[in-house]
């Protein structure tokens, strides 16, 4: 389902990321840090959701599909 590529950011979220990792290096404000701490588990739960669902109505489509195609064969054969 997934190339290895998939697994590898584009350059310009590298580029984010090294802007993000500097602000975290740079910053001494425990309550900001603590503040995006939450922010990025919040955002972490969501995304694992949203793709928990997505897989799951992917794979009820392709049943979905799987049972047509196979009810399609069996008219062939009967007809």
């Amino acid at each position: 389902m997934f190339d290895k590529e998939d697994f590898e950011l584009p350059l310009e979220a590298e580029l984010r990321l090294r802007v993000i990792k500097d602000e975290i290096d740079s910053t001494n404000d425990i309550d900001k840090l603590k503040t995006s701490l939450k922010e990025t588990s919040r955002l972490i739960m969501f995304y694992q959701n949203l793709f928990g669902k997505l897989a799951k109505d992917i794979i009820a489509k392709d049943m979905v599909d799987w049972v047509e195609e196979i009810n399609k064969k069996g008219n062939k054969d009967n007809g």
